[in-house]
């Protein structure tokens, strides 16, 4: 999600199933994919779908990514 100043965001998942909004650096996109270089690390869990619905401290229901949403 776009923030102030022109920044990125993506919400992650804490431990608490809470959401949490964090700034991120990314490449341009290509093919429909935006590679994210910093911000988040492997194994963080990333809300990828209903963003707009998202706040931060938010209770988040986690699902898993069907095929057309895994990222390898």
């Amino acid at each position: 999600f776009d923030l102030p100043g022109g920044d990125i965001g993506v919400y992650v998942l804490k431990p608490d199933g809470t959401a949490e909004a964090r700034v991120v650096t990314t490449k341009p996109t290509l093919n429909g994919w935006t590679p994210i270089t910093s911000g988040v690390t492997a194994g963080e869990r990333v809300v990828i779908s209903g963003v707009h619905k998202v706040k931060p401290g938010a209770k988040v229901m986690e699902m898993a990514a069907t095929a057309n949403e895994d990222i390898q």
